[in-house]
């Protein structure tokens, strides 16, 4: 879905859907002149999990307006399905908080696993709480965590323009 705004967040979907997005941080940074992916959102057309991506609408070097387009957030999951390494590496996504983004097991994401919150709640190991916490500290790293009674080595790197690691 793409949509335009105007400087005082009305917008209109291509769908001919009307609503405000003054309190969305994804207006509020392509506003500024800053091109941003938004951290999950639920939308405010269908209630869907969804990413923004923003732009600034720039005329005679001012910004008019702001140019949108929202994916459900299944896509991300649908590209990390792709991303395998050997038999048993997987890829998944988190953002800077520890909330999952993409990941195979959905429910994941539509739950909004937190994995440095709710490890204990869901069952996971302390290990895996620890490397998350260590993620959130660094640009890229590698290390180790047990999950299923498996000892398993991962490698991550920030995103660039966003708040998530791969």
């Amino acid at each position: 879905r793409l949509s335009t705004a105007d400087l005082s967040a009305n917008s209109r979907t291509t769908d001919g859907v009307e609503l405000y997005v003054g309190d969305r941080e994804y207006f509020k940074l392509a506003k500024e002149g800053i091109p941003n992916v938004s951290d999950p959102l639920i939308s405010r057309v269908d209630n869907s999990q969804i990413v923004t991506f923003a732009v600034p609408i720039i005329h005679d070097e001012e910004v008019v307006g702001v140019l949108y387009s929202t994916r459900d957030i299944e896509f991300l999951s649908k590209i990390t399905d792709e991303i395998k390494l050997g038999a048993y590496g997987r890829s998944f996504i988190v953002d800077n908080m520890g909330n999952t983004i993409a990941h195979e097991y959905r429910d994941l994401v539509r739950n909004r696993i937190n994995v440095i919150l709710d490890w204990d709640e869901v069952g996971y190991h302390k290990s895996m709480h620890d490397f998350f916490l260590n993620m959130q500290k660094n640009e890229k790293g590698a290390g180790q965590y047990i999950i299923e009674g498996t000892r398993r080595y991962a490698a991550y790197a920030k995103i660039p323009g966003t708040n998530w690691y791969f």
